[in-house]
């Protein structure tokens, strides 16, 4: 009886820990996905403030910034080399929608607890706010 304690303290430990390392696994595939997702979110938002002609009284250009640093937090960049001539009504759109992605992100490091992450993307809500409410 004592040989077969033996034996199966050892496999219940691999068990165990073969368990352990598959929830580890599975917890670090999880945050990559999320990070892909936030790194996306955030290039499309960069893009749609690029894009957008006016200058907001410089928030815009903070927001972009803003948007780098959070980039540059879940491992990537932001940027693009075009640049557009919509009218007023379009660029205010257009950072509506970088809001709305940037929610997102916001949402996501949240729940993922990225607080510098965090904090680059609600300064970057935070700018676009400004620019949206400066005529």
């Amino acid at each position: 009886m004592q040989v077969r304690a033996i034996y199966f303290r050892p496999l219940a430990f691999l068990a165990v820990l073969g368990f352990v390392a598959s929830f580890a696994l599975a917890k670090d595939n999880a945050s990559s996905q999320t990070k892909a997702q936030e790194l996306g979110n955030l290039q499309e938002a960069y893009d749609l403030l690029r894009i957008a002609d006016h200058d907001y009284k410089g928030h815009r250009a903070k927001a972009m910034h803003a948007i780098e640093s959070a980039a540059h937090e879940v491992g990537g960049e932001a940027g693009a080399h075009r640049r557009g001539h919509e009218a007023q009504v379009t660029s205010d759109e257009q950072l509506r929608q970088a809001q709305t992605l940037l929610e997102s992100v916001s949402s996501m490091a949240s729940q993922m607890d990225q607080t510098r992450l965090s904090e680059h993307v609600s300064h970057a809500l935070n700018e676009i706010h400004t620019a949206l409410n400066t005529k």
